[in-house]
């Protein structure tokens, strides 16, 4: 419904490594109907050092914003079914359809440096009046 703030989660399934860190952007196709008001990420921060290397491209809110985490603690070993990865919170503008989706190739790492394969999948928001 038009004014609400909707959380949606973005996670990888299925996968049989340990992630040392990953950097997308996450866009809403039609900025008239949503926007981007918040980004949370799972704890990631070092037991000892108490650092969190996480964080946003970008301004909110946009229509886009570039994500990118490190994993300094391992919260992110393989294998595992899901992981979130972070919560993106969207504002609903006005009524309508509009996909959030990764744009362009993301940047997955494993803790080898080496990419990881990902399949992208958007989500579709169907907002409607109050």
């Amino acid at each position: 419904m038009v004014g609400m703030t909707v959380p949606l989660q973005m996670s990888l399934n299925a996968v049989q490594v340990s992630l040392a860190g990953f950097f997308v952007t996450v866009a809403v196709e039609d900025p008239a109907v949503a926007e981007i008001v918040a980004v949370q990420f799972p704890d990631y921060s070092d037991p000892i050092t108490g650092v969190q290397l996480s964080g946003l491209l970008g301004i909110l809110p946009a229509a886009s914003v570039g994500i990118a985490a490190v994993d300094l603690a391992g919260a992110l070993a393989g294998p595992f079914d899901t992981k979130v990865l972070a919560t993106i919170s969207v504002r609903l503008l006005a009524a309508g359809s509009t996909q959030v989706s990764v744009v362009g190739p993301p940047q997955v790492d494993d803790d080898d440096g080496q990419p990881v394969a990902v399949t992208l999948k958007s989500g579709a928001l169907n907002v409607t009046a109050p």
